[in-house]
């Protein structure tokens, strides 16, 4: 949110990582090392949308760290170091895909609302200058046809 302060949003980031971590850890027992990442992308995308980037990669960071050592036991499947290192890199890749994603969405709406003012601004100028003339105003389209015309008379 643009009006909280970093600190805020930092700590927003934190707990929510937390949070997320205190769920999983609540949910070990039932369905053991299976989805270890899948809970977090939502508090990924919580943190992304009120703090912004840079507290949904710290959300991010803190769960990839933090989901290696709810459930410790091996993987059923593949052997080896890359079992252990797929999925938090695949969590670590979507999450920050989504943060991106959330940037370039609080972007565009930043920017749509200026363009939104500045499409009003523009349209109290122009009303300004059609009811403050005396001459005749026409609107005409590419072919030259008149499509409206304005006469004020004092």
């Amino acid at each position: 949110m643009k009006s909280a302060s970093p600190l805020v949003r930092f700590s927003v980031a934190v707990l929510i990582a937390g949070a997320a971590l205190l769920f999983r850890a609540a949910l070990d027992p039932i369905i053991g090392n299976a989805a270890r990442y899948t809970f977090f992308f939502l508090s990924v995308l919580i943190s992304a949308w009120f703090g912004g980037f840079f507290p949904g990669l710290l959300t991010t960071a803190i769960l990839m760290v933090g989901g290696g050592y709810i459930h410790p036991k091996q993987p059923v499947v593949p052997s080896g170091w890359l079992a252990h290192a797929i999925p938090p890199m695949a969590f670590g890749t979507t999450a920050l895909a989504c943060c991106v994603l959330i940037q370039a969405l609080r972007s565009a709406q930043i920017e749509a609302s200026r363009n939104e003012k500045a499409a009003r601004d523009a349209e109290m100028r122009l009303r300004s200058v059609v009811e403050n003339t005396q001459e005749a105003i026409f609107s005409v389209d590419r072919d030259f046809r008149i499509r409206s015309e304005e006469h004020t008379s004092e």
